[in-house]
């Protein structure tokens, strides 16, 4: 219920508000079953809780399962379909709904740059850096998916003259597409930073990183929910092999942040067996099977929606506190235009 009023969509913020419906509704038909006093009395008095069951019940005769909604999507390839049903499964459309349903109504990127307050004359420029970062995003997804799935010519894997240390190393195109999507979400995560820099119009030379100390240093004096949800993804994404009595939500997630770094300045090695013919002194690699890089790479584009969500729910929830400042003043609007 607090969530909707971040979304700029009122259809996807009514379906918020059913779900959490859908919630309170048996909690308030078997209230006097509930031993927590502080909870029975919530569902029993709080005014919203009343007026969401009321809202409810008026609507529930004539609200359509999103099962049913998703049977009336037609697509034009099956390829598309397929790909769609991917993304919404493993949750990763760019679309609040995804977050509440895997049905194909949830399998549009829909998530969009809130409404924001500039200075008359300033271009949309914040909006199409968001537009971006989506982009990127998307087509990082579908990269991933082809290195899944997508069976690639035969000859890009002919006449190479690879060396192989009997280990099954992969070698394979589809790996290598695999590793590329998985690179690109570390470099979206530092433009989401960057964004919320140029947006908070914040001073200073440090670099830019999606890593807890940058976003604890600049924005401590900043009071804002989504921003604190940003900051404890970056504590997961922290390699914490020289850290002691790190707490984090996440401490396994630091893997993540060390098979990126090894992605970019080492070497992966994809391999499903361990090789013991020979000595391993120059042996720099770091090793893992092909399911382990599927399953970092799956759980890494996850992060990356998470923290795409915050960057706009946060932008969302600084705005609102600006016009609840500027009630008496008139506040410059535009219309932004889109790409087609």
């Amino acid at each position: 219920m607090e969530l909707k009023e971040y979304l700029n969509d009122k259809k996807e913020a009514s379906y918020y508000a059913y779900e959490a419906y859908k919630l309170i509704k048996p909690l308030s038909e078997n209230k006097n079953n509930i031993f927590h006093e502080g909870i029975k009395s919530e569902i029993s008095n709080l005014v919203w809780v009343s007026d969401l069951l009321n809202w409810g019940k008026n609507i529930e005769e004539t609200a359509m399962p999103f099962e049913e909604m998703a049977k009336r999507i037609k697509y034009k390839t099956k390829e598309e379909k397929l790909y769609r049903t991917w993304c919404a499964e493993n949750n990763l459309f760019l679309n609040p709904l995804n977050d509440i349903t895997k049905e194909l109504i949830s399998a549009q990127d829909t998530l969009e740059f809130p409404n924001y307050i500039i200075k008359i004359g300033e271009g949309p420029f914040l909006s199409v850096a968001f537009s971006d970062i989506k982009n990127r995003f998307c087509k990082a997804r579908y990269i991933a998916y082809c290195g899944l799935f997508k069976e690639y010519p035969e000859w890009l894997e002919e006449g190479l003259f690879l060396t192989s240390c009997l280990d099954y190393n992969d070698f394979s195109t589809n790996i290598e597409m695999v590793k590329t999507a998985y690179k690109l979400c570390f470099g979206i995560l530092d433009s989401i930073i960057l964004l919320l820099k140029k947006y908070f119009e914040i001073e200073g030379k440090s670099k830019t990183e999606f890593k807890p100390t940058w976003i604890q240093t600049n924005f401590q004096n900043i009071h804002n929910p989504f921003i604190d949800g940003l900051f404890w993804l970056s504590c997961d994404l922290t390699d914490i092999s020289s850290i002691k009595n790190w707490q984090v939500p996440n401490p396994d997630a630091d893997i993540l942040r060390k098979l990126r770094n090894n992605l970019e300045h080492n070497w992966v090695r994809v391999a499903d067996c361990e090789n013991s013919i020979w000595l391993g002194d120059h042996d720099y690699a770091f090793v893992l099977s092909k399911e382990q890089l599927e399953t970092a790479t799956l759980e890494v584009f996850r992060y990356t929606r998470t923290a795409i969500m915050y960057l706009i729910l946060a932008i969302t929830y600084n705005e609102k506190q600006k016009i609840k400042n500027l009630q008496d003043e008139i506040i410059p609007s535009m219309e932004v235009p889109y790409y087609v």
